[in-house]
Parts: structure tokens; sequence; C-alpha cells
């Protein structure tokens, strides 16, 4: 069973954020990248891959440090995302959370999801 939390945006363009708080590790991360034509799948290499290791049990009123870092390196790219995407990453270090999908969007509420955004044919290009 996956042990991390995944929150997923996709852009306009076709490339796929996913954050979240993979918990064996005690991190947060961030994945920015291409997804294959059917969208199943990721490419190959991604455009954007970071772990935040994160001491939640002794610094969780630091957690807007990993926003701001996360927010920093896409910015760089010339890409933002819907502040629920931040906010939900937030929700799942702080609560520890595991094995929940949300899948976020620009201008309507996220959704929670059990079936992988690749397996239901949600980011199909």
């Amino acid at each position: 069973m996956v042990k991390i939390s995944q929150n997923y945006y996709q852009y306009p363009d076709g490339y796929v954020v996913m954050a979240g708080w993979d918990k064996p590790a005690k991190s947060a991360y961030l994945i920015l990248a291409d997804i294959d034509d059917d969208g199943s799948d990721w490419v190959s290499s991604f455009t954007l891959d970071i772990e935040l290791p994160f001491d939640r049990e002794n610094n969780i009123e630091h957690v807007d440090e990993i926003v701001m870092h996360m927010k920093g390196r896409l910015e760089v790219l010339g890409r933002t995302l819907p502040q629920s995407v931040f906010n939900a990453t937030v929700d799942d270090i702080k609560d520890n959370a595991v094995n929940i999908m949300r899948v976020h969007f620009l201008n309507k509420v996220a959704i929670i999801t059990e079936d992988s955004p690749f397996e239901d044919g949600r980011f199909k290009q």
C-alpha cells in the first residue's frame, strides 16, 4: 500500500504536478512532468522532482516554509498552482496523512478519488 498523499493538478499544456507528504521518508515532495500521449503515465524524465525532508513533530509551526520552497521552485519554471494544492499538502503534513489522492482544478473544488487519475483517463491529452 502506498504511504503517501497525492495532490494532482494538470496544466492546460498537459504537464502534471503531483505534490504531497511521504510518511515513510518524512518529507514533502513535488514532481512536475509531462505525461505520455494517452495520459496513462509520466514520461521518463521529470522537469522537477524535489523531496523536502521535514520534521513534522518538532517543526510543524514552520510548515509554511515547505510551501514557500515549492512555490519558489515552480516560479523559476514560470509555473504556479492553485492554492488548494498547497493547502492540501500542508494539511497532509499536519495530519501525517497517507493513502489519499486529490485532483485539483483551477476554478472548482478538488475531488478525492480512489483511482489514480492516470488510470481513470482523467489526464488524457
